[in-house]
């Protein structure tokens, strides 16, 4: 049998519409990412008043509201193409991955939403309020400031090690097991899977550091990548195929 008639076999029972939007999605959703990526400031990760300086550059950032309303509306694009790929993988030897897979994505994708409502918007009224005050190190307001901040970093650090890390590495194995998708971006995620598992685990236990946010963004580039390939690679598959009876 070959590829794309195994490609179909495997679609068996699948909604053909819903891979399609999938993997569309997948291609927007990617588009927007990387857009918007170019909205979000460079933070600090350490200096001698960290606090002060990390709440004065999201404070001044004009588009920080808005990057961050995108990056929001990309992962929801990214679900959508996230379970396309699961459901494209149905009857291969992937399956079972897949399945975790996307129960691990859903998963995730809640604590995404959490996140960026902290991280994206509450953050940025926390940061304005802290400028507009100008407190003094050591005084309640700072600490407060200080204490919901830490609880901001530490919200994104699980995000890098459920989402960039799990996730990935769990589609990863999927991918490599299909028969449907290439092996070597099986690959590509099962590596930058495993690295994404590392660098939230060590920001949980170690805090956030210049090196660990550097290796974070190759890792977040390269799966947003990931996608918009897999994505291409899913619409075509499925663009001449007509869903067959489970």
């Amino acid at each position: 049998m070959g590829n794309e008639q195994a490609v179909a076999v495997r679609q068996g029972g699948a909604d053909h519409r819903m891979i399609r939007i999938g993997a569309l999605s997948g291609m927007v959703g990617g588009v927007v990412s990387l857009v918007v990526a170019f909205l979000h400031p460079a933070e600090s990760v350490s200096g001698e008043d960290f606090t002060t300086d990390h709440m004065h550059e999201m404070a001044e950032s004009a588009p920080w509201l808005a990057g961050h309303f995108g990056n929001t509306a990309a992962a929801f694009l990214a679900v959508f193409a996230l379970a396309a790929f699961t459901e494209m993988m149905r009857g291969s030897t992937g399956q079972a991955w897949a399945r975790l897979a996307r129960l691990t994505a859903v998963a995730a994708f809640g604590l995404i939403l959490v996140t960026s409502a902290v991280d994206g918007f509450a953050i940025r009224r926390v940061a304005e309020d802290f400028v507009s005050a100008n407190p003094d190190p050591g005084s309640a307001h700072y600490l407060a400031t200080q204490g919901f901040e830490h609880f901001q970093l530490s919200m994104f650090s699980m995000v890098i090690f459920a989402y960039f890390g799990v996730t990935q590495l769990l589609y990863g194995l999927a991918t490599w097991n299909s028969g449907t998708y290439p092996k070597w971006l099986g690959a590509i995620a099962i590596g930058f899977g495993i690295v994404g598992s590392v660098v939230g685990a060590v920001q949980l236990l170690f805090g956030i550091s210049t090196a660990s946010i550097t290796v974070f963004v190759v890792t977040w580039n390269f799966f947003i990548l990931w996608i918009m390939v897999m994505s291409v690679i899913t619409w075509r598959s499925s663009r001449d195929e007509a869903p067959i009876p489970g």
